[in-house]
């Protein structure tokens, strides 16, 4: 698990750096007379690498969480079996002979974040504990005065 935060915290930091490099890249261009053409170009190289390396980051934290979220068991296992596929899949993004892939893993991600953070909501309920706990007796203990 502690692998899993390194690694949504490196692809966090890389999908930041991609977005001020998104966000700069247009301005840049509007100014290609005083900076020429070579800077956008370089910049939008730079966006695309730091893209990819989030990407592949989060591949690898999914796979590292597969089996956490395998243990957890119940509506974790399902999205464990979709992490499982879903973060090879997320290493495929370096290259471009599989740019419809980042179609459906881009997808993928949404979904299984959704199913994650659904059943992180819902949480795990083991209805036969909670049946048992209503129905065993209480005990009460008196306690008498020392004095």
């Amino acid at each position: 698990l502690q692998s899993s935060r390194i690694f949504l915290t490196l692809a966090g930091i890389a999908m930041i750096v991609s977005g001020i490099l998104t966000i700069l890249l247009p301005s840049l261009i509007v100014f290609d007379d005083a900076f020429g053409t070579e800077t956008p170009e370089s910049i939008y190289h730079y966006r695309g690498l730091a893209g990819n390396i989030g990407n592949s980051l989060i591949g690898l934290a999914i796979l590292s969480m597969a089996l956490t979220q395998w243990r957890f068991g119940g509506l974790m296992k399902p999205i464990a079996a979709l992490g499982i596929i879903l973060g090879p899949t997320m290493l495929l993004v370096w290259w471009d002979a599989a740019t419809i892939s980042h179609r459906i893993t881009g997808t993928g991600l949404l979904i299984w974040l959704l199913l994650t953070a659904t059943a992180l909501f819902i949480g795990k309920r083991d209805h036969k504990k909670s049946e048992q706990e209503t129905t065993e007796p209480t005990q009460h203990f008196q306690v008498e005065d020392v004095n």
